[in-house]
C-alpha cells in the first residue's frame, strides 16, 4: 500500500528554518562601494579596511576585478604619508604598498581582457600615481600614470572621473608641466557631466559611479584660489550633500573660506 506524499506541510510543522533572502551581488557591491567612499571622505581608516574586506567576499561572485582594485587603491589613499609622524609614515607606507601591490596586477590582467575599459585605465593611472612617494618612484611611475590617464581620456573624453583627474593633474603639475586654465576647465566639465549623469541616471549601470563630491571640492578649491569665495562655498555645500562627513571640507576648505569672507 502506497502512501501519498503531502504537497505541503501542516502549519504547525516545519521543514527547517526559513530561507534567508538572497541579496543580489550587485546590490551588495553598491552598498560596499558606498561604504568605502564614505570612509574615504571621512578619513575613517578602520571603516575603510572593514568595507574592503567585505568587498573581498563579494567580488568572487562577479568577474569585475576593477571593483576590488578600485577599493584597494581608495583605501590605500586613506593612509597619508605627508604631515604625519615618522612612525605613522612608515606604517602607512607599508600598508599602502601592500594594497597597491595587490591592485596593480589585478588591473593589468583585467585590461588584457578588457582593453577598451576607460574606468580601469583611470584606476590603474591612480594606482601608479599613489606609488609616487619621492624622486625615484616618480621616475618609475610618473610617466606610467600620465600615459594611462591619457589613454582613459582617449577612450572616454566625457567620462567625469577621467575629466576630474585630468584637471587635477593639470592644476597640480609644476611650472611648464601644468596648465591651470585647462585644469579648471576640465574640472568644470567633470562637475557638469556628473550633474547631467545624476539627473539622467546615466551612471546607474556603472557600479563605480564615484568621485562626484571630490570633483566638487576641488573645483570649489580652485574657485577659492581665484577669490570667488561664494561660488567656492556653493560647491562645498553641494559636495557635502553628496558626502556629509567629507573631512577635508569641514576641517580645511570651509574654515578657509569663512576666514577670508
Amino acid at each position: 500500500m502506497s502512501t501519498a506524499i503531502p504537497q505541503s506541510l501542516p502549519a504547525h510543522e516545519s521543514a527547517g528554518p526559513p530561507a534567508q533572502e538572497v541579496i543580489p551581488a550587485q546590490e551588495v557591491i553598491q552598498e560596499v562601494i558606498y561604504a568605502v567612499e564614505q570612509a574615504y571622505y571621512g578619513r575613517d581608516l578602520a571603516a575603510g579596511m572593514e568595507a574592503l574586506e567585505e568587498l573581498r567576499n563579494v567580488v568572487p561572485r562577479t568577474d569585475d576585478a576593477r571593483l576590488l582594485a578600485w577599493a584597494l587603491w581608495r583605501v590605500a589613499a586613506m593612509h597619508p604619508i605627508q604631515n604625519v609622524s615618522r612612525t605613522t609614515k612608515r606604517a602607512h607606507e607599508a600598508t599602502r604598498s601592500t594594497l597597491l601591490d595587490e591592485a596593480e596586477p589585478l588591473l593589468e590582467d583585467y585590461l588584457l581582457q578588457h582593453p577598451e575599459d576607460a574606468e580601469a585605465w583611470l584606476i590603474l593611472s591612480q594606482v601608479y600615481q599613489a606609488r609616487i612617494t619621492g624622486m625615484l618612484s616618480g621616475m618609475r611611475y610618473g610617466r606610467k600614470a600620465g600615459e594611462t590617464l591619457e589613454h582613459a581620456y582617449t577612450l572616454e573624453p566625457t567620462n567625469p572621473r577621467v575629466l576630474y583627474h585630468k584637471g587635477i593633474n593639470q592644476l597640480m603639475a609644476p611650472g611648464p608641466f601644468g596648465d591651470k586654465d585647462a585644469g579648471r576647465r576640465n574640472l568644470r566639465m567633470a562637475v557638469d557631466q556628473f550633474r547631467k549623469d545624476l539627473e539622467t541616471h546615466t551612471d546607474n549601470s556603472e557600479p563605480l559611479s564615484w568621485g562626484y563630491a571630490e570633483a566638487l571640492a576641488h573645483l570649489g578649491f580652485a574657485l577659492a584660489q581665484e577669490g570667488d569665495l561664494q561660488r567656492a562655498r556653493d560647491h562645498y555645500d553641494e559636495a557635502l550633500a553628496q558626502a556629509p562627513d567629507y573631512d577635508w571640507i569641514h576641517e580645511e576648505l570651509l574654515p578657509d573660506v569663512l576666514h577670508h569672507d
